[in-house]
């Protein structure tokens, strides 16, 4: 926890909104004589209405509030005269005091847990009490007044610590569950119930669970609902079951249901009561990342919609919180992705009966840096959050700004309405410095707002739109906006990717990988045999998995690891034949020299032939393969010759060779990122090479059209780039009659960005069109349509230290302007070229920690 959070916290026991940066106290100014050119001074935006309530003196248990339709109540226990006692003031509907803070009751001098409820006409306070061995539950009922129906009532007592206290009304009163926690280091709790009657008594406490890591209570038409993530031998820690458990108004058990056998749930439960159903929301580890998954459960203990996930795929997700409301409920959610910066952003949608998003998304940016979330809740016009989010005036720069607590209201359909950092009215507009307590009754919403000194000054703060002077930190998702991501998912995850490629096959999509290893490692023999019962020394890894698919791992093939002992810079890839088989070439190392494999795979993903195609010296680059109707033409560049120099073959079904190798680059120069282009007629290879005296380094794009035949060289080969930049990365697609090809290029002066280009290869001759980058380019895919082709880019923001991707179209008449779609998550990834398959684009998410391998579904 940082500094500036355990002071807001040193003040009141419970302090949700804290501001980090909080304007300073007005020091008075000698006014300024008058001046015939002095300009008038505009206004200040007008601040909250707000009443203070008390000063609260440090060691305070609160405030809480406690919220009905028809007006609240605030609480504290804080000691007077020796005494602790509880404090009191009532809140009319719109949030104004109704008189002075009273005393009504003395508070235990061990008090626990304190928790605030409606119940009968008014409102309960339950608390615990800390005893040797065990705590004394404790009920105080009030009226709507909020006096005292009598004195406090001793409910019953719970084994160990309390840990969660909750009131759940009924139509016979109240249900009162109570989690606590036995010592010795265990990490599971037991939870009871007791029922809370009229005349604010109670029966016996009713064990309902055990074993259980995390739990939320709601209110059902004719009783309550228990959720639970129940813990499970051997299963990860912080994991569990889901279980359910529903109560009638007494507190009887009705039904126990397990919603999820597999112990993959997370602990960020919730649950929401719509009448007669509740939805149980959690995030689930079943796959790789976690997934916030929706449960419905009617009052008869029936399982009316199994765990299902609440949104598509959108990278790790965890539940923040479901947010009930007299039509209905929200669900509010994080992609755990991140925003950028310190800020988080939290997703909001409406939730239907059925656990499922209904409805327009916004997002709200808040700070934490204490954990603490928005808190939430829904009144007339809509949603309302209160959160710690950054000041800024509504126009004009804001390059620094200081955060404090902010209220956002959405209207109905999720559109911001009001924002108004919590800049009250008896503080001369400066700012509050903690605020929490929202809370909405009727027509109005409010929140208690303080100061962090000792004594507090504690306000009673009507929230509503006052000033629209500040920019919102909340936004309505605009689902026209193009382009725009729909699903984000790691298809596996690793320790490091240097290559990786795709291919469909049969209805499934298989994808492969190569690990980094730097080749420098001396080639040195096991002391011991590696997996595989061999004494050579490890490499690169490669692997052919099919990949996860909604809440399921990725699958590694029967084959696979294909290689304890591959080489990087070879690359890897993937062609398919129409008889269902797969190929996978890749490079690997044999008597310490790179050469060029292939595994032939069956259908079930069985190792069917694999053969060693090249027997050379000297280094090995860019392995490429494409299938050509009756075989697969084989590309590649190695140092046989002194220089990088590329070639390529044609290899048969059963991966003989069909022909001789053809030499596709001169020996003078230094090829590399070798690609094929087939469109089911013609082939070409596209490469970039480095030539001449003069070229330092610089590479220029090149292509060679092939016959698909025997591989060989057809004509001359084609300069399509010839720039004092270093270009880089091609890549290929076939385009109307030919095919579009796209290359990067590095600024050749200090400090450039660089750009993309685009050409477009038939028989009609074609300039190159470019567009300037704004970020440093790393590498390129493409994939053309009828009309247009599509380009995919990683960009490294140095400045920003961010790695991102990119988007853009191309065409014979230009590019179009980059659009900046996906953080990469770190800068590993960024040489490594994405892959465009449809509306999908598939790409490398590394850093210091691992890599993964994504796929993002765009409206483009």
């Amino acid at each position: 926890m940082k500094s500036w959070a355990l002071a807001c916290l040193s003040v009141l026991v419970f302090g949700a909104a804290c501001a980090r940066d909080a304007a300073p106290p007005r020091t008075a100014r000698a006014p300024r004589p008058p001046s015939a050119a002095a300009k008038p001074v505009a206004p200040a935006p007008r601040s909250l209405r707000a009443a203070e309530l008390a000063e609260v003196p440090s060691v305070t248990y609160g405030p809480y509030l406690g919220v009905r339709r028809d007006g609240a109540v605030v609480v504290w226990a804080s000691i007077s005269g020796g005494k602790r006692r509880f404090q009191l003031v009532p809140l009319t509907p719109e949030g104004r005091p109704r008189g002075e803070p009273r005393a009504v009751a003395d508070a235990p001098d061990q008090l626990g847990l304190v928790v605030i409820r409606p119940f009968s006409a008014g409102h309960a306070i339950v608390y615990s009490e800390r005893v040797q061995g065990d705590e004394k539950l404790h009920a105080l009922c009030l009226d709507a007044n909020g006096k005292p129906t009598g004195p406090a009532s001793l409910l019953g007592s719970v084994p160990g610590q309390a840990l969660w206290l909750e009131a759940v009304p009924t139509n016979a009163g109240a249900l009162l569950f109570a989690a606590s926690r036995s010592g010795g280091g265990k990490r599971s709790a037991e939870i009871a119930v007791i029922p809370l009657r009229a005349g604010c008594t109670g029966g016996e406490p009713i064990t309902v669970a055990k074993e259980a890591l995390s739990w939320q209570a709601t209110a059902l038409s004719n009783g309550a609902l228990l959720a639970l993530v129940r813990a499970a031998p051997g299963a990860t820690s912080g994991l569990g079951s889901v279980e359910a458990v529903v109560l009638d108004g007494s507190g009887a058990e009705r039904k126990k249901l397990t919603i999820t056998k597999e112990p993959s749930a997370e602990l960020d439960l919730d649950a929401v009561g719509l009448g007669d159903r509740a939805v149980i929301g959690f995030s689930d580890q079943r796959g790789l990342e976690p997934r916030v998954v929706t449960a419905v459960v009617d009052d008869q203990g029936t399982l009316v919609e199994a765990p299902s996930p609440l949104t598509p795929a959108d990278g790790e997700q965890t539940l923040v919180r479901l947010v009930p409301g007299e039509q209905g409920a929200f669900a509010a959610w994080e992609n755990l992705r991140g925003a950028p910066g310190s800020l988080r952003r939290l997703q909001l949608s409406a939730l239907d009966r059925n656990g499922k998003l209904s409805g327009p998304r916004a997002e709200l940016d808040y700070v934490s840096t204490d954990a603490a979330v928005p808190e939430l809740a829904v009144g007339a016009r809509g949603l309302s959050a209160l959160a710690v989010a950054p000041v800024c005036p509504r126009s004009g720069p804001c390059d620094q700004p200081s955060s404090a607590p902010f209220y956002v209201q959405f209207d109905t359909q999720l559109n911001p309405i009001a924002a108004e950092p919590l800049r009250l009215e008896p503080l001369g507009g400066r700012r509050a410095e903690i605020g929490f307590g929202l809370g909405c009754s009727g027509q109005h919403c409010y929140a208690l707002a303080a100061l962090a000194r000792a004594p507090a000054p504690v306000f009673a703060t009507q929230l509503e739109a006052r000033s629209n002077a500040w920019r919102s930190p909340a936004r309505r998702l605009d689902g026209a906006e193009r382009p725009r991501v729909i699903e984000d998912q790691a298809l596996t995850l690793t320790d490091s990717v240097a290559a990786f490629a795709l291919a469909p096959q049969g209805g499934q999509s298989f994808v492969a990988h190569v690990t980094d290893f730097d080749a420098n490692v001396p080639w040195k023999p096991l002391l011991r045999p590696a997996a595989d019962g061999r004494f050579d020394p490890l490499r690169a890894k490669v692997v052919v998995e099919r990949p996860a698919q909604g809440l399921e791992k990725p699958v590694p093939l029967a084959a696979s690891p294909i290689s304890l002992r591959a080489h990087s810079l070879g690359g890897v890839t993937l062609a398919a034949a129409p008889d269902g088989k797969l190929l996978v070439a890749w490079a690997g190392v044999d008597q310490a020299e790179p050469q060029v494999f292939l595994t032939l795979l069956t259908k079930d993903g069985k190792k069917d032939a694999q053969r060693m195609l090249t027997r050379k010296k000297g280094a090995l680059g860019e392995i490429a393969v494409t299938w050509v109707g009756d075989g697969w033409v084989l590309g590649w560049i190695d140092s046989r010759t002194g220089n990088a120099t590329a070639y390529a073959t044609k290899i048969d079904p059963r991966l003989n060779r069909a022909s001789r190798e053809y030499q596709l680059s001169p020996t003078d120069g230094a090829a590399s990122e070798l690609v094929f282009g087939y469109d089911g007629k013609s082939l070409y290879a596209v490469f970039a090479d480095a030539r001449g005296n003069d070229a330092l380094g610089r590479a220029d794009i090149y292509a060679r059209r092939l016959n698909p035949q025997d591989a060989a060289p057809v004509g001359d080969e084609l300069r399509l780039s010839a720039t004092r930049e270093h270009s880089f990365s091609p890549a290929i697609s076939g385009f109307g009659s030919g095919f579009g090809v796209a290359w990067l290029e590095r600024g050749a002066e200090e400090g450039a960005k660089g750009s993309v280009s685009f050409r477009v290869i038939d028989d009609q001759p074609h300039e190159a069109v470019t567009r300037p980058l704004e970020a440093e380019p790393g590498a390129l895919g493409i994939a053309c349509v009828a009309t247009e082709c599509r380009l995919a880019l990683t960009l490294g923001l140095e400045a920003e230290r961010q790695s991102l991707l990119g988007v853009a179209k191309a065409d014979q008449k230009g590019i179009s302007e980059i659009a900046r779609v996906l953080d990469l998550g770190g800068s590993r990834g960024l040489g490594v070229p994405p892959v465009i398959q449809g509306d999908t684009i598939s790409f490398v998410s590394a850093d210091t920690e691992g890599a993964g391998i994504r796929r993002t579904r765009l409206l483009w």
